[in-house]
């Protein structure tokens, strides 16, 4: 049996998906593992595909670890 996919480093985020919600705005999303080792899901909105994009990322930069 193979051990499977080798978990992501701690305070690291996969790749970043961004999808149309509706005409004018779009939403960034990808996971993280926090320093408590659970893996989230973390979303952003905007106006423009670069913009989710942007806001996700100060957002993960700016991340506090829920207790």
């Amino acid at each position: 049996m193979g051990s499977g996919r080798p978990l992501t480093s701690l305070g690291t985020w996969g790749a970043l998906t961004t999808t149309k919600v509706r005409a004018g705005a779009y939403r960034a999303r990808t996971r993280i593992r926090d320093k408590d080792g659970v893996t989230r899901e973390v979303t952003a909105t905007g106006t423009t595909r670069a913009t989710a994009e942007r806001a996700l990322r100060e957002k993960l930069v700016d991340r506090v670890t829920p207790t």
